[in-house]
């Protein structure tokens, strides 16, 4: 079922009613993004906040350079694709399974095709990305864009291709294709996960377990505010004995920070060590393919 949109406030408000789950959210849910955990998908929902400016500005380019991916490659391809502004494919049965296309052929309301634009603007990304439909199928380069595509294919039923339009940051526009017949088991895997996971942590409001992101640190602190009643004075504020099981967890945290900083401080010594090393060379070559290299800036990285 299509449903359309005459603003953007208005279509990403309906992107959250009824729990909906939409393509961008899977991979966050599973815990293999890396744009964002579980947590990103929870606070959406229970906790609906304002992107930053520099968040808005963001995806306002991808969205902006949408239409231009979708047009070079149709003009290469030399086929009409439709682009779709704020607009919403729900599953005719299970209407919180959703998705927002970019481009389609064939029917508006039952496409047979779909045209997933990506502005990729990182080059180190970029280059990593192989020839024209040379994806391999179980190691896609950015793994978030493969799951997209699996629940694009599972909230519009009609789908019998999906094909992701890449921009590079040289001009080149690459696309790499699904076909719904070799992929659907992984769609029926996948739709039960999520499934799971909206049933028994999104619906009835369960955080999910605590992770490293700043997603999670951001919900909890939400979750657990400090009282508003606390004295002035950190003398006269309530105290009590941790529990055994408190107390190891409590210092085990404290001997991974002590543990942090030392490293920390290690790594600053060493690499003081280091950067005279390497003289007037930018790159040092260290054996079974490990290289480092040292910048104008005098930034070490290393790649092994």
């Amino acid at each position: 079922m299509l449903r359309q949109y005459l603003t953007n406030d208005a279509w990403l408000q309906a992107r959250r009613q009824n729990f909906a789950i939409g393509a961008s959210d899977v991979s966050k849910i599973l815990g293999v993004s890396a744009y964002g955990s579980p947590w990103s998908v929870w606070l959406a929902h229970h906790r609906p906040a304002e992107d930053d400016d520099k968040t808005r500005e963001h995806f306002a380019l991808g969205h902006d350079l949408e239409p231009v991916t979708l047009r070079a490659y149709a003009r290469r391809q030399g086929i009409e694709i439709t682009h779709m502004d704020h607009a919403i494919y729900t599953h005719p049965k299970v209407d919180w399974v959703q998705m927002s296309p970019d481009g389609i052929a064939g029917p508006t309301d039952a496409p047979t095709a779909h045209y997933e634009a990506k502005a990729c603007m990182s080059a180190a990304v970029a280059g990593k990305l192989p020839p024209d439909e040379q994806m391999p199928g179980d190691d896609w380069t950015v793994p978030d864009w493969r799951y997209q595509m699996l629940w694009q294919f599972a909230a519009c039923p009609s789908l019998q291709t999906n094909t992701l339009v890449v921009l590079l940051p040289w001009f080149e526009v690459r696309a790499y294709t699904l076909h719904r017949v070799d992929v659907a088991d992984e769609i029926k895997d996948l739709v039960w996960s999520v499934a799971q996971w909206r049933k028994d942590t999104l619906m009835p409001g369960t955080p999910p377990p605590p992770d490293a992101s700043s997603d999670c640190k951001a919900g909890i602190d939400w979750l657990h505010p400090a009282p508003d009643d606390w004295a002035k004075k950190t003398d006269d504020r309530p105290r009590r004995d941790a529990t055994p099981e408190e107390a190891d967890l409590i210092m085990r945290y404290a001997d991974a920070r002590d543990a942090e900083a030392a490293a920390k401080t290690q790594a600053a010594a060493l690499r003081n060590q280091i950067v005279p090393l390497f003289g007037e060379h930018y790159q040092l070559n260290l054996g079974d393919g490990a290289r480092a290299t040292c910048d104008a800036r005098r930034i070490i990285k290393v790649k092994r």
